[in-house]
């Protein structure tokens, strides 16, 4: 007689099923919620549509669209809309990060507005929204022990999530020293690993490097076409992926090679 499996924390295959399912059926779902809103109440028209970011928290996924942030509970199984009446800044969202250590929810909007909700605080930081960088865009979020890299059109800027200062903004990765677009960061082996518009870049994280002076920067693989989009670490290798050529990886000593 076989015995009954033991519950696991983490989603099973049913679990991811069901998941699937409900993002399939979703604007059903939410449509049939908006038949059962009182007459003469107000309600937010936005679209759930067309996923821009994800994140993962203990019980919950939050999901964002261009104009729309949702939350689906993985015990219920129930969604909950957020939106402006709950006490959000903005409405056009960019990215969304989950920072487990501190239960708090980044979302970054398209125009360099970002929100911390943490319980039922919610912090708003204008600091890039309210800067004098014409491309304010933020692309990525990385998270690593409390603070927020934010990869945006002019370069990274980086937040501290306690003090929600802004700690440093390193807005002068180009070749020259001018201003050129990051898409995405990591960190590993002490090093910050940035996928910019001119190609992989790194520098070093010990506090003695000024990080915002670019000859301290390194260019590790050069794509002046701006199609390095996308950097990630893992067991001490930076991997990273190319529109139109393919997935690389980097040890941080040997030659670049094609990820197997």
């Amino acid at each position: 007689r076989l015995s009954r499996p033991a519950k696991s924390s983490r989603l099973g295959r049913s679990n991811i099923l069901k998941i699937i399912l409900f993002f399939l059926f979703l604007p059903w779902i939410l449509k049939a919620q908006e038949v059962r809103i009182p007459i003469d109440s107000w309600r937010s028209h936005l679209t759930y549509h067309n996923a821009r970011s994800l994140a993962i928290a203990e019980n919950q996924i939050y999901v964002a669209s261009e104009n729309g942030l949702f939350s689906f509970d993985k015990n219920t199984q129930e969604i909950n809309i957020l939106d402006k009446s709950d006490g959000l800044s903005d409405v056009a969202f960019s990215r969304l990060a989950y920072s487990e250590s501190l239960q708090m929810l980044v979302i970054a909007y398209q125009n360099g507005n970002i929100d911390l909700v943490k319980s039922e605080e919610i912090i708003n930081v204008q600091t890039v929204l309210n800067s004098h960088f014409e491309n304010k865009t933020i692309y990525h979020i990385y998270l690593n022990n409390d603070k927020a890299y934010f990869s945006t059109g002019f370069g990274v800027t980086v937040l501290d999530l306690t003090t929600y200062q802004i700690l440093e903004t390193y807005n002068q990765l180009g070749t020259n020293g001018e201003e050129i677009s990051a898409f995405a960061c990591t960190i590993s082996q002490n090093q910050l690993f940035v996928a910019t518009s001119e190609g992989l870049k790194s520098v070093s994280l010990n506090p003695e490097i000024n990080r915002q002076d670019f000859r301290n920067w390194t260019t590790l693989f050069s794509n002046p076409d701006g199609n390095l989009r996308t950097v990630a670490s893992l067991n001490d290798k930076i991997y990273f992926g190319v529109n139109g050529s393919g997935a690389y990886t980097f040890d941080g000593t040997n030659e670049i090679g094609r990820a197997s």
